[in-house]
C-alpha cells in the first residue's frame, strides 16, 4: 500500500486489511515521504500486528512506491491497495479461493462510492483465456475499470519477478494500466469473479485525478499503445481493437473539459495541440456520437485553439 498525506482515510484503509478473515498476509505500507501524521500512524499499526511493515522513504511517487513494496513481498501472490480506498472483510479469502493452477491472474468487482452516489462495477463469475479476456476488454464488454489498475486483483509474484514488471516511474497516468497489460502479456487464463470487494473512494481532494496534468496526452498514448501491442500480440479482432480506438478518441476530448475546469489556459492550448497532431484523433471524427462533441474535435483538428477554450470555459462555468 502506498502511503501518501493519507492520514484521513488511513485508518479506514488499514482497519479494512487488518479485518480481513483470511489471516495469513504481510501487509507492507510504503510512506512516500508524507508530511503529515500518516508515518506515526504506519508505525503504530506495526508495532501492534506483526503482520505489518513499514518502509519510510523520499518522495519519489507512486510508481516507485509500490515497485519497492513488489521488491519487499515475501508471499506467492500480490494485490494492490490505495491508501484512500478500502476493502471487504473478505476480499483475500474470497481473492485466494479463485486460485487455481491454471489462473495466472485473478480480478474482482468494486464500487466506486463519490459524493454523488455508488456505482457498482462487475465482473462475470468465470475462467478466460487472455484473449478472450482482452477481447471483452477493448469492446467494453465487461467495465474497463476493474481491469485497468493494479487493485482488487491477485498477481503471480512469480511472473512479475520472472519479467521483471514494474511501474513506470516516468508516468503520472496510465501507468497502472501499462504494468497490468504487461503482465497479461504472459498470461494464459484469467479468473474473475462478480463478488464485489473493492471500495474506490472518489472523496479525496488531493488525489492525483483532482486536477489536469501537463504529461497527461503523453501517458496516455503510452498506456494506448502497451494495450494495443498486447492485444495485436493475442491476434484479438479489428473490431474489437476499433471500438477501443473509439473510445480513446472520446477520451481524449473529456479529458480536455476537465482540464479547461481544472488547468490553466496554457495547458489547455498546449493539449489541444498535441490532440491537433494525434492522427487517431483526428483521423476518427466518426467517434464522437454527438453533434457537440464532433464540431469541438472538428474546430481542434482545424487549430482553433483559443474558440474551444474559450466556449467550453463559458459552457462550465454556466453548469
Amino acid at each position: 500500500m502506498p502511503v501518501y498525506n493519507s492520514q484521513k482515510y488511513l485508518d479506514r484503509c488499514v482497519s479494512s486489511i487488518l479485518n480481513q478473515n483470511y489471516k495469513d498476509f504481510q501487509l507492507l505500507l510504503i510512506d512516500d515521504g508524507s508530511s503529515d501524521s500518516s508515518p506515526l500512524m504506519c508505525d503504530k499499526y506495526a508495532e501492534s500486528d506483526s503482520r505489518v511493515s513499514v518502509i519510510h522513504r523520499v518522495n519519489e511517487g507512486v510508481s516507485n512506491t509500490r515497485n519497492i513494496g513488489i521488491d519487499n513481498a515475501t508471499g506467492d501472490y500480490i494485490t494492490f491497495v490505495d491508501s484512500d480506498d478500502y476493502i471487504s472483510e473478505t476480499m483475500l479469502s474470497d481473492l485466494m479461493d479463485c486460485v487455481t493452477d491454471t489462473a495466472d491472474m485473478v480480478v474482482g468487482s468494486l464500487k466506486m462510492i463519490s459524493e454523488t452516489g455508488e456505482t457498482e462495477f462487475s465482473m462475470k463469475d468465470s475462467l478466460i483465456s487472455t484473449k478472450d479476456l482482452l477481447e471483452d476488454y477493448l469492446s467494453e464488454r465487461f467495465p474497463r475499470i476493474c481491469l485497468n489498475g493494479p487493485c482488487v486483483k491477485l498477481f503471480r509474484k512469480d511472473i512479475i519477478d520472472k519479467h521483471h514488471i514494474r511501474f513506470d516511474p516516468a508516468m503520472s497516468l496510465g501507468e497502472d494500466t501499462v504494468f497490468v497489460t504487461e503482465y497479461l502479456s504472459h498470461c494464459e487464463k484469467i479468473r474473475t469473479t462478480d463478488k464485489v470487494m473493492y471500495f474506490y473512494m472518489r472523496d479525496n481532494e488531493d488525489s492525483l485525478f483532482s486536477r489536469f496534468r501537463e504529461n497527461w496526452y503523453e501517458d496516455s498514448c503510452k498506456a494506448y499503445e502497451a494495450v494495443m501491442n498486447t492485444a495485436s500480440g493475442f491476434d484479438c479482432s479489428e473490431a474489437a481493437e476499433k471500438i477501443y480506438k473509439d473510445g480513446r478518441v472520446r477520451n481524449l476530448l473529456g479529458t480536455l473539459v476537465f482540464a479547461v475546469r481544472t488547468s490553466t489556459k496554457k495547458e489547455c492550448i498546449s493539449y489541444m495541440k498535441a490532440l491537433s497532431s494525434d492522427e487517431i484523433f483526428c483521423g476518427n471524427m466518426g467517434a464522437f456520437n454527438k453533434v457537440s462533441m464532433y464540431i469541438t474535435a472538428r474546430l481542434i483538428s482545424l487549430k482553433f485553439y483559443p474558440l474551444v477554450y474559450s466556449v467550453l470555459k463559458l459552457r462550465y462555468k454556466n453548469r
